[in-house]
């Protein structure tokens, strides 16, 4: 509606964008309307591991127990498929395998036993 009244450019600086987005974001909302703007399927990053690397480390996972840690899975997948992942992307796969990690909590100090 602004674009009607004041003009496209004007518009444009107003937001701090190219004339050229402002215009696509119009079409695309006239087009598809507010789903326009949603973040698209299949965009951002893509995982390291493949399906079937997944579903071999959920067996391998299932067969060890539950002893196995962040860094001991980041090793195992090190090993098994030459892929280097740090702790934060363990724990991750972990919660994509539906996996939870479960942290032994220290007993205070002047808690009486």
């Amino acid at each position: 509606m602004s674009v009607k009244e004041h003009g496209i450019t004007a518009v444009a600086e107003i937001f701090g964008i190219a004339r050229f987005t402002l215009s696509r974001w119009i079409k695309d909302f006239k087009a598809r309307g507010c789903s326009a703007f949603s973040v698209a399927k299949g965009r951002g990053r893509p995982p390291k591991l493949s399906e079937q690397q997944m579903q071999e480390l959920q067996i391998y996972i299932e067969e060890v127990g539950s002893t196995l840690t962040s860094l001991q899975l980041t090793v195992v997948i090190k090993d098994k498929f030459d892929i280097t992942v740090n702790k934060s992307s363990a724990y991750r796969i972990l919660k994509r395998l539906n996996f939870s990690y479960i942290t032994p909590r220290p007993i205070h100090h002047k808690k009486n036993i």
